[in-house]
């Protein structure tokens, strides 16, 4: 039996006990409230979407609503992604420290 985690970061063996951090990183489909009406005839449309459907596997289809991630970091590997993650003022954010169109 292992005694210990491993950073999913930088691969530094973290023992049981140690300082440790779990990202969980949810991923869901958002909906916001609006329908957009087919170009032609709703029912071909709807017809169109279940034979879609039906070729994809049950897999797929779960991903395109929602996954799940848990990750486990080492205090430094966690300072250096959040970092990266809030980064503001740089070319990744130019909305200058206003996250409202990025997070609910």
């Amino acid at each position: 039996m292992m005694s210990y985690q491993i950073c999913f970061r930088c691969g530094r063996r973290l023992p049981f006990g140690s300082l440790k951090y779990v990202i969980n990183i949810s991923i869901s489909a958002d909906f916001d409230g609006i329908l957009l009406e087919p170009d032609g005839d709703i029912n071909d449309e709807y017809e169109r979407l279940l034979s879609e459907i039906e070729d994809l596997d049950e897999e797929a289809l779960e991903r395109d609503v929602y996954q799940d991630f848990d990750f486990i970091l080492c205090n430094s590997c966690k300072d250096q992604w959040t970092r990266e993650i809030l980064e503001t003022g740089g070319s990744r954010t130019p909305f200058n420290n206003d996250f409202s169109h990025f997070i609910h």
